[in-house]
């Protein structure tokens, strides 16, 4: 497994399912310290088939988006974020799975499946602002 992400001097790698170190864990996982022990971030994702598509780090957090409706039991409708301890919700999320992830000037770009996010219609690609989801222009034709 390749690191894909640092957060907090954590590296953070995902998949549907991974088995690292004899621990299970779906959505995403940690390797902390210089043994690189890999541990789960908080219980993980929930859902029906939850997986994570993509990861960023925005803010000094982590970002996961993909295909869940829970994040380490707290309700997370395809993206969350993991503050270093617990995992929460960015606005009321998307209303399907998210494929992309970046920050492009000082906010979180977000494409995917979904037309709304936190109930804001949007097409395919949404950005949040450290507060709320906004449309980015027009949107997309097709999915991102």
């Amino acid at each position: 497994m390749r690191t894909r992400a640092v957060c907090k001097g954590t590296r953070i790698g995902w998949s549907l399912v991974i088995v690292a170190a004899a621990v299970l864990c779906a959505g995403a996982l940690r390797a902390t310290g210089q043994d690189y022990a890999w541990g789960p971030l908080g219980t993980g994702m929930g859902g029906t088939s939850p997986y994570v598509n993509a990861l960023t780090v925005y803010n000094g957090e982590l970002i996961a988006g993909g295909y869940f409706s829970t994040a380490g039991g707290a309700t997370c409708t395809h993206i969350a974020r993991w503050n270093g301890s617990a995992w929460q919700a960015l606005g009321s999320g998307m209303n399907d799975a998210v494929y992309a992830l970046a920050v492009y000037n000082g906010e979180l770009v977000a494409g995917g499946t979904f037309t709304t996010a936190g109930a804001v219609p949007c097409n395919f690609i949404a950005r949040w602002n450290g507060s709320a989801w906004q449309a980015l222009g027009a949107g997309m034709n097709y999915y991102v």
